[in-house]
């Protein structure tokens, strides 16, 4: 490589190191996104594993991206790198009984489909329990 193409491959490089740091260039696009994280309990019992998912509630005026967050021993927390929204959102779970089998890692579904509530999340990170009902339960 020649001289010239060398310096000009080097500005090149260093002009889109500085560019990827401006506003708009890097880092998360869209609405604002929080830690939301709590506890998930099954008629007051730790829930062994939770899968949540929380859905934009758009008959209460809300849009954007959904979440989704992963529970293990009755604690759950929203994906570090896709945090929830703020406002109004219904929340879906399923809870399994934790005992591996060939068919899910998870184990058996204990709830008979998802568990369905709401919540509003606020501007700010948030802590929200979750207790699924006997009757919610196969």
């Amino acid at each position: 490589m020649s001289f010239p193409s060398l310096v000009r491959c080097r500005f090149f490089v260093v002009l889109c190191c500085c560019l990827s740091t401006l506003p708009g260039c890097s880092g998360q696009d869209g609405p604002d996104r929080y830690k939301l994280s709590g506890k998930v309990t099954v008629n007051g019992q730790p829930a062994p594993v939770a899968m949540l998912t929380f859905r934009p509630d758009s008959a209460k005026g809300h849009s954007g991206p959904g979440s989704s967050g992963m529970g293990r021993q009755g604690l759950y927390e929203t994906a570090p790198d896709k945090g929830i929204t703020a406002g109004a959102h219904v929340v879906e779970i399923v809870v399994f009984d934790g005992v591996s089998t060939p068919e899910s890692m998870h184990g058996k579904a204990m709830t008979a489909g998802p568990f369905r509530t709401t919540v509003t999340v606020p501007e700010a990170d948030f802590e929200q329990d979750f207790d699924i009902p006997a009757s919610a339960l196969r």
